[in-house]
């Protein structure tokens, strides 16, 4: 069932009920004061209002999906995509196509990819050669939660302009949308870029949600990759943070994203400490 006809589906349940709670307000067999009637017809307003609200919420909604995700999801559904999520502005992330037939990319674009961001170490030419074949734009961006890649810096060290405007470049592409970003699971490493991307970002205004391998704690997997992306951010240089465009209330405004991250994670408990 499409999204239009659940919510075509819902209204009618809503205005089903509104017609029944009329019907029994008017069929009831203890005749109502004028004050109770008063109430009772009151409160049919008051839930017919509610539904109609309701109503312009939802549609305004399904008109915004409908211009700023240009994918089609059952291509998506059908190429059965690993660890698949969907994420704002038509972008979606989940495991590497490298490995898989080429075909799968074939239809990967004709779901409305136009843009791969592959965030493994170990990619290989041949699978941004396939891309660039496809007409499908393609970055590099190597990342994991050890070391800044280009160079392999550990993260002790200086981050480099390299990096920075590598990371500018993966930002850009996701606010172009239908953008497919991945690792080779669609986890770790996938985990670190799009929180990248959501705490750098302040065209982001969807908190991810991260996956963890499978009885390791989701609040860990937050608490390591917010980690990360804060040692990143401690070691840029004013100048970096000027190629990044951060705001100049950047900390305050990284620790409100923060806390929305592991809000929208169900991870409550925060150090609010920089």
């Amino acid at each position: 069932m499409s999204v239009k006809a659940l919510v075509k589906v819902s209204v009618n349940v809503l205005d089903n009920i509104v017609d029944a709670a009329t019907t029994v307000v008017k069929t009831t067999k203890t005749k109502p004061s004028i004050f109770t009637k008063s109430v009772s017809d009151t409160g049919i307003d008051v839930l017919r209002h509610a539904v109609d609200d309701e109503l312009r919420v939802v549609t305004e909604v399904i008109e915004r999906t409908a211009k700023s995700t240009p994918i089609d999801n059952q291509i998506i559904q059908e190429l059965g995509i690993s660890r698949l999520r969907i994420l704002e502005n038509g972008n979606l992330s989940g495991g590497t196509f490298a490995t898989r037939d080429p075909a799968h990319l074939v239809r990967l674009k004709e779901a409305g990819v136009k843009r791969i961001v592959d965030f493994r170490n170990e990619a290989g030419e041949a699978f941004e050669k396939l891309c660039k074949e496809l007409d499908i734009e393609y970055l590099r961006f190597p990342i994991d939660n050890t070391r800044v890649i280009p160079g392999r810096e550990r993260m002790g060290m200086a981050i480099t302009d390299d990096f920075v405007k590598e990371l500018k470049k993966y930002i850009e592409m996701v606010n172009k949308g239908q953008t497919y970003q991945g690792c080779h699971f669609g986890i770790d490493r996938t985990n670190l870029g799009l929180t990248l991307n959501y705490l750098l970002n302040p065209k982001a205004t969807k908190p991810p949600i991260l996956l963890s391998w499978g009885d390791y704690s989701l609040g860990n997997v937050v608490n390591r990759t917010t980690k990360s992306v804060k040692k990143i951010i401690k070691k840029l240089t004013p100048e970096q943070r000027k190629m990044l465009d951060l705001p100049e209330d950047f900390e305050k405004y990284l620790m409100e994203r923060i806390f929305e991250l592991r809000n929208a994670n169900g991870v409550l408990r925060i150090n609010r400490a920089f």
